[in-house]
């Protein structure tokens, strides 16, 4: 990951999952590859998260949140210009069925992981390549 961030900086993540234990677990992995993470317990909180003016490089999204989902969550980031193109991975342990993958696709989410089967090195891996996309992206720009 560390090759994959933005002129030597830290990049940032917005880590938006429910289960406290999960979420600190992550923030630890990714905070010692020299991430920021910001968390969420839901989409409200992320929103808010957002709104307070912090700039992930990207979002890792549980679907099943308290309040406000995954789903709902990805429909208020896509409605908003200024975090319509943010990378969104979703990871979950929810088994999806065509209809709601085809959902999350149009609504813009680059992968979907599950939290069940996935290493740790993977998902430093998918994260990694969101965040060079990113990167990519934006300096073409």
């Amino acid at each position: 990951l560390q090759r994959h961030l933005t002129h030597g900086q830290p990049g940032n993540i917005l880590l938006v999952e429910d289960d406290g234990r999960l979420r600190d677990a992550l923030t630890r992995t990714f905070e010692s590859e020299g991430w920021q993470v910001r968390g969420a317990g839901d989409g409200r909180e992320a929103l808010a998260v957002l709104e307070g003016g912090w700039t992930p490089q990207l979002v890792l999204l549980d679907l099943q949140l308290p309040e406000m989902d995954g789903f709902q969550f990805m429909e208020a980031l896509r409605q908003a210009p200024q975090w319509c193109d943010l990378p969104v991975i979703v990871a979950t342990g929810m088994e999806l069925g065509t209809a709601q993958r085809e959902r999350l696709a149009n609504s813009g989410v680059r992968e979907i992981v599950s939290k069940a089967t996935l290493p740790r090195e993977e998902l430093l891996r998918v994260v990694g390549g969101m965040a060079l996309n990113r990167t990519v992206g934006t300096r073409s720009s």
